[in-house]
């Protein structure tokens, strides 16, 4: 897919620079940072990591990011809203940004597709969990495929998923007979899976 906008004049100077040793662009403001980091990394074939002062500015490269560029390519890593010293939780919404940027980032890597990331400069600075643990701990289920329900069950339990009689938060999971709910951390909605034995016959 082309990106909308035709390349910026500078584009090509700046990749020969940078092959040279280094670069350095002054003058871009507001979106046209964006473009100008964008195309750059267009133009060598890499990933982009893209920096901000805080969240705020984050979510606003993000858009930018989708807009100039594949919005399936792009992603915002958000900052832990919480200390490691201090004693509440994240937001469960957090969470779920995080692993899903940490899923698409690690999923690009394996097919050596380059990802555009926005993120503030805490978010840069922080601890992520190892992509090889991410991909190891991440689990795919499909309609019409066979699966053991109490081996998934006890690898979610594991992971620190809670078994409820009912599932109404992220990270909970509820088996009931053949029906199999739950509310993966890093999904808006939960899902119910329904089971004919071993096999996954619906989704939803």
């Amino acid at each position: 897919m082309e990106h909308p906008l035709n390349r910026l004049d500078f584009i090509k100077e700046l990749s020969a620079a940078k092959r040279a040793g280094g670069a350095e662009v002054i003058g871009p403001w507001g979106s046209a940072k964006a473009l100008t980091a964008l195309q750059a990394a267009a133009a060598a074939g890499a990933s982009l990591i893209y920096v901000t002062a805080g969240r705020t500015e984050a979510e606003a490269a993000f858009e930018d990011l989708c807009t100039f560029g594949e919005p399936d390519r792009c992603t915002m890593l958000p900052a832990w809203e919480v200390l490691p010293t201090d004693i509440m939780k994240p937001a469960d919404d957090v969470v779920a940004e995080r692993m899903n940027a940490l899923k698409r980032m690690g999923a690009a890597i394996e097919r050596n597709e380059p990802v555009y990331a926005a993120m503030p400069v805490r978010a840069f600075l922080q601890r992520v969990i190892h992509r090889a643990k991410l991909l190891g701990d991440t689990i795919t289920l499909r309609t019409g495929a066979e699966y053991d329900l109490e081996d998934i069950t006890a690898r979610l339990v594991k992971m620190g998923y809670q078994r409820e009689l009912m599932v109404e938060q992220r990270g909970s999971l509820s088996v009931r007979g053949g029906i199999f709910d739950v509310f993966p951390i890093s999904s808006e909605l939960p899902y119910r899976i329904e089971f004919f034995g071993d096999e996954i016959e619906s989704i939803r």
